[in-house]
Formats: C-alpha cells, sequence, structure tokens
C-alpha cells in the first residue's frame, strides 16, 4: 500500500470522524436556527414535506408519504395543514380524475426561499468568526463536498441516498 492509500479501516475511520465532526458542528448551528423556525410556525415534518413537494414539482400523496418515509394517512394530515397554511396546494390529475397532485404554491416555495435566506444569514455569520487565511480551506472542503454530491446524484444506488431503516427492539 502506497503512503498516500488508506487501509480500509482506516478510510472507514476517517470518514466517520468527519461525519462526528459534521454532527456535533450541525447540532451547534441547528440550535441557533430554533428561534427563526419557531417563528415560522409549521413544524419539522411538515418543512420536510415542503421541501418533497418543490422539489418534485408535484405528486400524488402515495408518492410523498414514500419520499419522507411516512404513511399515507400521516402525509395527508400534513399535506392538510400546509394547505390550510396555502403552502401547498392539490389539483385535479389530467392523467387520472380519481387523483390529486400535490404542489407547492408561490407562498410555499417564498417559504423556503425564506430558510435558504436564513441559512445563508447563518453561514455568513458564521463564517465572519473565521480567520480570513482560513477561508481558503472551507471553500476548498465545499468544492470537494460538491464534486461528492454530484457523483452521488448520478449513482443509482438508492441505499446511500436513504440507508435502511432499522426497527427499534420489541
Amino acid at each position: 500500500m502506497s503512503p498516500k492509500q488508506a487501509s480500509p479501516e482506516a478510510a472507514r475511520d476517517a470518514r466517520r470522524a468527519t461525519v462526528d465532526a459534521f454532527q456535533t458542528f450541525m447540532h451547534r448551528v441547528q440550535g441557533q436556527r430554533v428561534p427563526a423556525i419557531l417563528e415560522i410556525g409549521i413544524s419539522m415534518a411538515q418543512v420536510k414535506v415542503l421541501h418533497a413537494v418543490a422539489a418534485s414539482e408535484s405528486l400524488h400523496a402515495s408518492e410523498l408519504a414514500q419520499l419522507v418515509g411516512t404513511t399515507p394517512s400521516t402525509i395527508s394530515g400534513l399535506v392538510d395543514r400546509l394547505v390550510d397554511h396555502g403552502l401547498l396546494t392539490r389539483l385535479d390529475d389530467p392523467a387520472d380524475r380519481r387523483q390529486v397532485r400535490i404542489s407547492t404554491t408561490p407562498a410555499g416555495l417564498e417559504l423556503l426561499d425564506r430558510f435558504r435566506e436564513l441559512n445563508r444569514f447563518l453561514l455568513d455569520s458564521l463564517l465572519d468568526r473565521v480567520p480570513v487565511e482560513q477561508l481558503d480551506v472551507i471553500t476548498h472542503a465545499f468544492e470537494i463536498l460538491d464534486r461528492a454530491a454530484i457523483k452521488m446524484a448520478d449513482d443509482v444506488d438508492p441505499d446511500i441516498v436513504r440507508p435502511a431503516r432499522k426497527d427499534p427492539p420489541s
């Protein structure tokens, strides 16, 4: 093995340390987002549904339930509340009049933009506390992660994106 090649165990340990560092970082940052998220007035489950619908443009409830990993009855309640908030809408499916498609309203897209702006503001505030001579390291790391995300998007294995759920012990 050449000096630049890590053993499979060393690579696994390095990834695990990176994931642990990222989770610690995200936990700390998300704690700072909570007040702004609570001010918006929808639950995190509803935010997840809103993101899923916006990313797909429109979906049937069964497709949405599968996408977010929940039951159709749970999705129905979440969608009802988001429709009541004016963030999602139900439209007749032209391909099957017995079905409806769920899509994001302009207000829903505007709310997602607010989340993006909140993320941008928090990241900018965080980077303001990093010495300027270290910002290139962070930029380089994001560029590496972006290239990996592109490769992952091309990967056909859905387990990379969504690992199998483990049933809780009985």
